[in-house]
């Protein structure tokens, strides 16, 4: 018996505090939401209706001078932004995910990753429920395999790792330079638009071939190609599984040689 509990005790001492601490932080993001929509009568549900009213104007508006079929470049705009409308909310909320963070920071021992994962959970959450208006986009624009199409679900695990280094690494620095919050706010708004998620590169002919060297536009790609084109973006796959290697080394890196100056710099 006692040789059991010590086993189970090495074995819980090897798992990460911050994933021992699940049920923390996933209690922690949907408490932000339901504080969010306290006392609204729709609750969560708003994100559908929003983002489905918001994806409708811009397919009506934008559609009509988009030289591509109407059924293109509603599943076009509508998973390229929904998309978006993920990375944007990691790289903005991950510039103060440790400043808004502060109070628990100073008043409990925990670890920082806890308030990393609980702002990708809370943005994930958001691209689940926005995701529902995809499903209805795709109901009536079905994507041309239908086999295919499911390999976009392969793109959300890594949009999740992507997530949290992002913020891990953003975080960090903003919390010592407050300036590079505002910089990367501006940068983000300058990036949707050259992001091609309101307009398609091949209308631009020989000048659309600059779109590929925006990395947004290969993470995109991942959840869009298959449900457009019915492709893999094998490509897309190489460039963005390089970021992410990358990024995670970069992110580990500045965190760990500054983790322990993060509770004097918020």
């Amino acid at each position: 018996m006692d040789a059991t509990v010590t086993e189970e005790v090495r074995q819980s001492a090897r798992v990460p505090r911050v994933i021992q601490l699940w049920r923390f932080w996933l209690t922690l993001a949907w408490h932000d939401w339901r504080r969010r929509f306290r006392r609204s009568l729709l609750g969560a549900a708003w994100l559908f209706v929003s983002f489905g009213l918001f994806i409708a104007v811009k397919i009506l508006i934008f559609g009509v001078l988009s030289a591509e079929s109407m059924a293109f470049f509603s599943v076009w705009l509508s998973t390229g932004f929904l998309i978006w409308t993920f990375v944007q909310a990691n790289l903005v909320e991950g510039c103060n995910v440790f400043i808004t963070s502060a109070r628990w920071i100073k008043g409990a021992d925990l670890p920082y990753g806890i308030y990393v994962l609980q702002s990708v959970t809370r943005s994930l959450i958001q691209l689940i429920l926005s995701g529902l208006v995809i499903v209805i986009v795709l109901i009536l624009f079905p994507p041309p395999d239908i086999w295919m199409a499911l390999t976009s679900l392969l793109a959300l695990p890594v949009l999740i790792v992507n997530g949290i280094w992002s913020q891990l690494l953003l975080g960090t620095i903003c919390a010592r330079f407050r300036d590079l919050i505002h910089l990367t706010q501006t940068a983000t708004r300058l990036l949707f638009f050259l992001t091609p998620i309101l307009w398609v590169p091949e209308s631009f002919g020989e000048y659309g071939r600059y779109a590929d060297y925006n990395p947004f536009t290969h993470v995109i790609a991942l959840f869009r190609d298959p449900l457009i084109y019915g492709t893999f973006p094998v490509d897309s796959w190489l460039i963005v599984l390089g970021i992410t290697a990358g990024g995670s080394a970069l992110s580990a890196y500045v965190f760990t040689r500054n983790k322990h100056r993060i509770f004097y710099w918020v």
